[in-house]
């Protein structure tokens, strides 16, 4: 289930991205503003940590001092994961768009249409907790979407 979180990183088109993302990203999104900011479960043994660096699956393992992760933990940073690979996908494609001179403030293209010609690289930086709250277009939230915009 770990490999799923992935899924947005593939090269070419992705379905994913432009199915799956903007609802996830829109429920990321009100999560956070519901919890003030802060991720609500477990991650590595610390409510509401950064947990981008490792993957879901490795924080199971905890330390002597540090509660272990329940399965629902485990499964819901892995969620958590996809929408971080969501923001990475949102950023590398405003990336190829700017560098083509393609990304026009009047048109909106839809997360998951640019054709990207490698896999998302796993040094985009995002900071999910934060990213999420200028990824996601309010009006593009409400009709289920995702945009890409300048």
């Amino acid at each position: 289930i770990e490999d799923m979180s992935k899924l947005p990183l593939v090269e070419g088109k992705s379905v994913y991205a432009e199915v799956v993302c903007p609802p996830l990203l829109n429920e990321y999104k009100r999560t956070m503003e519901q919890y003030g900011g802060r991720w609500p479960v477990m991650t590595r043994g610390v409510e509401g940590s950064s947990s981008s660096s490792s993957s879901p699956a490795a924080t199971v393992a905890t330390t002597a001092n540090s509660p272990t992760l329940t399965q629902e933990d485990v499964s819901l940073n892995i969620i958590r994961k996809f929408a971080e690979n969501c923001s990475k996908r949102i950023k590398y494609e405003r990336a190829i768009l700017e560098e083509q001179n393609a990304l026009d403030e009047k048109k909106k293209l839809k997360l998951g249409t640019v054709l990207i010609p490698r896999p998302v690289p796993e040094d985009v930086k995002v900071n999910i907790d934060e990213d999420v709250f200028f990824l996601v277009d309010d009006d593009a939230a409400k009709d289920g979407s995702a945009c890409i915009e300048g």
